[in-house]
């Protein structure tokens, strides 16, 4: 794993939300030395722009990137929220 793509609403966002945690755990371990993170998270997203940014992100690192060396997370918002 290289690269982790992380996505979601306000819960996502900021460093010390999920991904940036489970990103400092992976960092910890000597193997994901080189792990970057892609956060793209932001507050108020609704799924459809939720989904509209992870693939867009995963487009773009898959011009350089193996899709083997990327892992994807997502937290969805409620069914209700709109962008």
């Amino acid at each position: 794993m290289k690269k982790l793509i992380a996505g979601g609403c306000s819960f996502t966002y900021e460093d010390w939300c999920s991904p940036g945690q489970v990103y400092n755990e992976l960092k910890k371990a000597s193997s994901f030395d080189d792990l970057e993170l892609f956060n793209v998270g932001m507050g108020s997203n609704g799924n459809d722009l939720i989904k509209k940014s992870i693939v867009a992100q995963v487009e773009e690192e898959l011009k350089t990137t193996r899709p083997e060396d990327i892992v994807v997370g997502v937290m969805w918002s409620g069914p209700d929220r709109w962008s």
